[in-house]
């Protein structure tokens, strides 16, 4: 008979201090990874729905698209010139859009531009038939076309940021043009005689006071409205351009 001789003086191995931590360290940095992938999953999601870092398509849909302005006073009004579409507007940030072509008759647009210190004057430079201005956010447009060259082709605006008044126009094989708007003083207003519009009755009033300068005697200086000391034609075009309007 063999006999088996057992050793009872032996423990079971145990794992050292640092093999523990290691484990440790390991199933922590699983988990953390684990956390992290779907919190990145999660964001992902949530800006493919709000179109972050994602493009979505926010219309208007037919044409090309060629110019794209923002209002720097309200970013949710956003304007959009395209190649037969004339110029769009939102006032939604996108989500709707509303032709406004009143008084623009080249609906080929390939430039706008906002002036920033009066945000309802928006330029837009056409296909072919130069430049138009709107006053009234684009409910409305006029040609302003005096100086350039006819089909003129503007493919870019621009307004200087010290001079709101100076607007450059770059042009197709043409070059750069330049023009400045007399600048109407603050607190005075073309509507003479106060009744909340600018019609005839304010014309005749400055007919009768124009060519007359500051020294003149019995001259009322609300007809100088540029304040360069004479009632001209830089008043004139002030004048001009807010006849038949409505005044606040």
């Amino acid at each position: 008979m063999r006999h088996i001789l057992v050793r009872t003086d032996l423990t079971p191995s145990q794992p050292s201090p640092q093999a523990g931590r290691e484990r440790s360290l390991l199933g922590r940095g699983l988990l953390l990874s684990v956390f992290l992938f779907v919190a990145l999953v999660a964001l992902l999601s949530v800006a493919a729905v709000a179109g972050e870092n994602v493009w979505t398509s926010n219309g208007p849909y037919g044409g090309f698209i060629q110019a794209l302005v923002i209002d720097p006073t309200n970013t949710q009004t956003v304007y959009a010139g395209a190649h037969g579409g004339g110029v769009f507007k939102s006032t939604n940030g996108g989500s709707s859009w509303t032709a406004i072509n009143s008084g623009l008759p080249d609906t080929s647009v390939y430039s706008l531009v906002i002036a920033p210190s009066s945000p309802q004057t928006v330029y837009a430079g056409t296909n072919g038939g130069g430049v138009f201005k709107s006053t009234n956010g684009g409910s409305s447009w006029t040609a302003i076309n005096s100086g350039l060259p006819q089909t003129t082709f503007v493919w870019s605006l621009a307004i200087d940021p010290s001079s709101p008044q100076t607007v450059y126009a770059g042009t197709l094989g043409r070059g750069v043009f330049e023009i400045r708007f007399p600048t109407i003083l603050r607190g005075v207003s073309p509507d003479f005689d106060g009744d909340g519009s600018v019609d005839f009755n304010d014309f005749f009033l400055f007919a009768a006071a124009f060519g007359k300068k500051r020294s003149d005697a019995g001259l009322d200086a609300k007809f100088e409205l540029d304040g360069d000391g004479e009632v001209g034609f830089s008043d004139f075009f002030i004048f001009a351009e807010a006849f038949g309007k409505q005044v606040r």
